[in-house]
């Protein structure tokens, strides 16, 4: 995800063409929440795999045992 973001900063700063000030503002909001939510999304899928992890982890020391 972060590669992803990186090129997406990269194609960004590509001179942009003269709108307005306020549409580009608008533009940078809609960025941002979208960027924000993929962040957390991905997150919450770490914290989730990681759980599972450790629920697997522990049930196979349980066998071992």
């Amino acid at each position: 995800v972060q590669a992803a973001v990186a090129s997406s900063e990269k194609q960004w700063q590509v001179p942009a063409p003269q709108t307005s000030p306020g549409l580009d503002a608008q533009l940078v909001r809609r960025l941002e929440e979208i960027l924000g939510g993929i962040s957390d999304e991905v997150q919450e899928a770490v914290a989730s795999s990681e759980k599972k992890c450790q629920g697997w982890s522990r049930e196979v020391l349980c066998e071992l045992e």
